[in-house]
């Protein structure tokens, strides 16, 4: 009887062992089913991203080189994204099906920008810094002006020290805009305040600003520098905010693309003759200071699981004159 109680025992205790080491081994497949789970779908949401990234350069590249502007098939803003659902019942001409199973719910959300609607902050002159700061409501800002300038390496400019901060003036060209921060002078309220306004690209030329695609702020940042320009040189101006809403104006239209720098004559009986010289000035006229083409833009693609609230999202710069990505994130 106590033999058979202690075989009892011992089977209880093997059972027992058995059993915790089922459920170990339970734990561990389970987690690994739940690994490979993630795995399969941060990479399917990967591939959701890229083929919204593909999608948008297809846009971009079946649109004309000739002009661009805010009527071209490209066109979309960041906070309101082209939406493309990817299942087998979408017909539309961007839909892409070959890896999507019908019903799963996946989602490809992905806007383009043009980035030369805004300042160029490696090419802009000390007038329109000043401006496009002095438009923010910030305090100083020629000095500020200065040491964007100093900091991208324009020669003959006072350079403030930096060893304060453990590091030197770049004396080169920015690389993005987020390098503004370390700018002396520029915090962070100054940059949260002026980074929907600017970009680096192009990396060469002049760095003009799209009239066609610009947004109001950006332009009357640049009208009112001609303008203030040209009122100290005791040019005939007038009513600059009245010329930026005749560009709007222009714009909203049917047929409101400027297919040329002489935009004084689409905006013909909306402005007056001193507001046509802010324009057409010689040294300091708007015309200088725009394009009507643009070659880099910038794409925001997400993919989406649906229900498995997994995304995965891509932010690069596309530049179409070099059919190639010049910038790249993804997370």
């Amino acid at each position: 009887m106590k033999k058979r109680a202690q075989s009892l025992v011992v089977a209880l205790w093997i059972l027992v062992i058995l059993s915790l080491l089922a459920i170990g081994i339970a734990h561990r497949v389970s987690l690994a089913l739940r690994l490979s789970r993630y795995h399969r779908e941060g990479l399917k949401a990967s591939y959701l991203a890229n083929a919204g990234l593909n999608l948008a350069i297809k846009k971009i590249e079946g649109d004309s080189e000739d002009v661009d502007s805010l009527k071209d098939e490209w066109v979309d803003n960041l906070e309101s994204f082209e939406r493309i659902f990817l299942d087998a019942g979408n017909e539309s001409e961007f839909a892409v099906v070959s890896y999507i199973e019908e019903d799963e719910g996946e989602e490809v959300i992905f806007g383009v920008v043009d980035e030369e609607r805004k300042i160029n902050i490696n090419t802009a002159p000390q007038d329109i810094l000043t401006e496009l700061l002095d438009s923010r409501g910030v305090s100083d800002p020629t000095t500020i002006a200065n040491n964007i300038r100093a900091w991208r390496g324009d020669t003959g400019l006072a350079v403030v020290e930096y060893d304060d901060l453990g590091y030197a003036n770049k004396s080169a060209k920015f690389s993005n805009i987020e390098e503004l921060r370390l700018v002396k002078g520029v915090t962070s309220e100054i940059y949260d305040l002026i980074k929907g306004l600017i970009t680096v690209y192009p990396k060469d030329g002049e760095g003009r600003v799209n009239i066609n695609t610009a947004s109001k702020d950006v332009l009357e940042i640049l009208i009112n520098t001609s303008f203030n320009k040209l009122e100290a040189r005791g040019v005939d101006v007038e009513n600059p905010l009245g010329l930026l809403e005749a560009i709007i104006t222009f714009r909203e239209g049917d047929d409101g693309v400027f297919d040329s720098l002489d935009i004084e004559l689409k905006l013909a009986g909306l402005i007056s003759d001193p507001q046509k010289n802010i324009i057409t000035d010689p040294t300091d006229g708007l015309k200088h200071k725009i394009g009507v083409q643009s070659t880099n833009y910038r794409i925001i693609s997400e993919g989406n699981l649906g229900d498995a609230k997994l995304k995965n999202k891509i932010n690069c710069v596309y530049s179409r004159k070099d059919k190639k990505i010049i910038s790249w994130h993804q997370n």
